[in-house]
């Protein structure tokens, strides 16, 4: 109806105190441990409980049990659907407040509006290459993951790109600081260190630093290998002129080397489309 009230349409699920502190605290990051997350937002296990199953049962939260020291770990992520929903809600929020307070409202900093824009692509993406597709920004001088989709089990990239300096591992993130501002670049170094002999070889110095950042923008391109018989391939979204996110794949190094043609032109292809469906958006 056209005059149903803007707050009659908003995400219930989400818009809940506690289930939107728990998706507000997953948006930037691949993955928390459910006693991470119970500390960080000072819940019980009890109430954390309650509303991650509100979550799960809507498809907005993926549960994973697995095995850490030999110790059971339960691991929370959002899927797909859910950074899409909490893309909307976000989106709604600002109209909201736009028609309340005849005030323009500014996009939110994270970008969560690329996730819906990728997510279908994603997804296909990981189906056609047996990947991990994510979509990967850089936002106050840390990583910030705007999207994942994978198929089955997946290559398991988390602990590798995590963690201070850890991050330059990342092919997204390398990509992506050959674009930024020299200001950007410092902060960035600032949050998550140098890169080392360990996580970046060939660019430990302020020299051969800048170079590889040089070489890489250049190219459009990145490739690195951040667990054994894990590849991690990375291309730029535009909105425009203007690059705002990367594309990223991690697939099993045998796959990539088997088909290498394949895997790039399915990566290239699902750039394009994004970065167009993104320059489409921003002139509306």
């Amino acid at each position: 109806m056209a005059n149903e009230p803007l707050h009659d349409k908003i995400d219930e699920v989400i818009h809940q105190r506690v289930r939107l502190a728990i998706v507000s605290s997953l948006a930037p990051v691949e993955s928390l441990e459910f006693n991470a997350l119970k500390g960080l937002l000072g819940l019980t296990d009890g109430n954390l409980s309650t509303h991650a199953r509100v979550l799960e049962e809507a498809g907005y939260l993926a549960v994973e049990k697995e095995f850490r020291d030999r110790k059971p770990l339960t691991v929370f992520s959002l899927t797909p659907k859910g950074r899409a929903a909490f893309a909307a809600y976000v989106e709604f929020l600002g109209k909201m407040l736009a028609k309340e307070m005849s005030v323009a409202v500014p996009p939110a900093p994270q970008r969560v509006d690329i996730a819906a824009v990728a997510e279908p692509l994603l997804r296909q993406l990981a189906e056609k290459t047996g990947g991990t597709a994510t979509v990967v920004t850089i936002l106050d001088g840390r990583r910030v993951v705007l999207g994942e989709a994978k198929v089955g089990p997946g290559p398991r990239i988390k602990g590798e790109v995590s963690g201070r300096g850890g991050v330059y591992l990342s092919a997204t993130v390398r990509l992506l600081l050959a674009y930024q501002g020299v200001k950007e670049v410092r902060q960035f170094v600032k949050e998550n260190g140098r890169p080392s002999a360990e996580t970046w070889p060939q660019a430990t110095t302020n020299e051969s630093f800048g170079a590889a950042l040089a070489t890489m923008k250049e190219q459009g391109a990145a490739l690195t290998q951040p667990a054994s018989g894990v590849a991690s391939l990375a291309l730029p979204l535009r909105e425009g002129e203007k690059v705002v996110a990367a594309l990223g794949l991690y697939v099993p190094t045998a796959a990539l080397t088997a088909r290498p043609e394949e895997v790039m032109g399915e990566m290239k292809k699902t750039a394009a489309e994004i970065s167009m469906k993104l320059t489409e958006r921003g002139r509306k």
